[in-house]
């Protein structure tokens, strides 16, 4: 497992390139805000977070479920085209809802809704993204560098726009959104993956539950992450544009870390031991999340007065995201997910409706402490479960 943990830190493996990718995007969207202002970016990136939360939740969990068939010698084929159907659905449904989404809830429900529309192509695109696929196989290198072009082509289109097009900012980010997945798909015939993985089956049975359990299990967290830029719109509107910028970074901080599952869970399939990386990585994850919990309300202190407070919750519910973005995939890996999956199905979605409620009645702060109640009970029970495994 030490190797695979090296090959996943490698700057050109999985975890560097998703950082890369995340900084590429950080610099993409702090240029937007300089070049449109507040208002303008805005609009801009909540259409741009409604595309990517559907193609997102349009894997339909079948991501991390063909990384781990891919890596077995199991067929994977045949399966990967019956699923090609079922995610062509999903997105077609998810993209309905997100465009209906944009418009009650974004502020220029046009702007936001153009993005999404442009980025329409990509989205049918990732019904065949092989990217799982190149991840399972091997190509590791090929599979990194495809995500850190991706972001370059959505970052050039996006600023490229704003300096030299800003009436068409919105159309040419979507575009940019739609090359980058395009250009993964050039990526998986370039590895030498069979024609095939482009053509669609009909389905002879439901999808396997374990890629359902993951797809509700990514459509909750989905939900409870997007919903807090729209919380923060309605209840402190003055702080949005600033709001969205850290919430990403924050949450792309988590999702670098998840990125070790890309070849954790291959390296489990071919008989490796994932709890060891967790005893490597939890005391640099203990210091990594203290000094965000100094850092992040030092800044709001400094740059945004009176936000200190919501500063601190946010920094505490990313520090728990983190945990369990580093140990759920390690479960998921073993095999002891059950528990940790029923709180996420069972407790997030309730939690979203208290925060609205809550927010409506009490404001900000006590939304961002419930938040971090539900993040703090989940990284317990990811925790628990891996202890539980080690001493077995």
């Amino acid at each position: 497992m030490t190797k695979a943990l090296l090959r996943t830190l490698h700057p050109l493996g999985p975890v560097g390139a998703q950082g890369l990718a995340q900084a590429v995007n950080l610099a993409a969207q702090l240029s937007l805000l300089a070049l449109l202002g507040r208002a303008g970016f805005g609009d801009l990136v909540l259409g741009l977070l409604a595309a990517t939360s559907v193609a997102f939740l349009g894997e339909m969990g079948f991501g991390s479920y063909f990384l781990r068939q891919s890596a077995s010698p199991r067929d994977w084929l045949s399966p990967w085209r019956e699923a090609v159907v079922f995610r062509l659905l999903a997105l077609t449904v998810l993209g309905g809802l997100a465009w209906h989404v944009l418009g009650a809830a974004a502020p220029d429900p046009a702007v936001s809704r153009r993005v999404l529309l442009a980025a329409l192509p990509g989205l049918a695109a990732t019904a065949v993204n092989p990217l799982p696929l190149l991840f399972g196989l091997g190509h590791t290198r090929l599979a990194s560098a495809s995500v850190v072009a991706r972001a370059v082509v959505q970052a050039v289109a996006g600023v490229g726009g704003a300096l030299l097009w800003p009436a068409a900012a919105d159309l040419l980010l979507g575009l940019g959104f739609s090359a980058g997945i395009l250009l993964q798909v050039v990526c998986g015939r370039l590895a030498g993956l069979p024609a095939a993985v482009l053509l669609p089956r009909r389905p002879r049975a439901m999808p396997p539950f374990p890629a359902l359990r993951l797809w509700g299990l990514s459509l909750v967290g989905i939900l409870s992450d997007r919903a807090l830029p729209f919380l923060v719109s309605d209840l402190r509107p003055q702080v949005l544009a600033p709001a969205l910028i850290v919430v990403q970074v924050l949450q792309a901080m988590a999702g670098i870390v998840a990125q070790v599952d890309r070849v954790l869970v291959p390296a489990t399939v071919r008989g490796a031991d994932p709890v060891l990386t967790w005893r490597m990585l939890r005391a640099p994850l203990a210091v990594l999340a203290a000094l965000m919990c100094l850092a992040l309300p030092m800044l709001a202190w400094l740059f945004l007065p009176g936000q200190h407070w919501a500063a601190l919750l946010l920094a505490l519910e990313w520090s728990m995201m983190m945990t369990s973005a580093l140990t759920f995939p390690l479960t998921f890996a073993v095999g002891r997910e059950g528990t940790a999956a029923a709180f996420m199905l069972g407790a997030v979605p309730f939690s979203i409706l208290a925060q609205v409620a809550l927010g409506a009645w009490q404001g900000l702060e006590p939304v961002l402490a419930l938040r971090v109640a539900v993040a703090a009970t989940l990284a317990w029970l990811t925790i628990r479960s891996l202890e539980t495994r080690r001493v077995s």
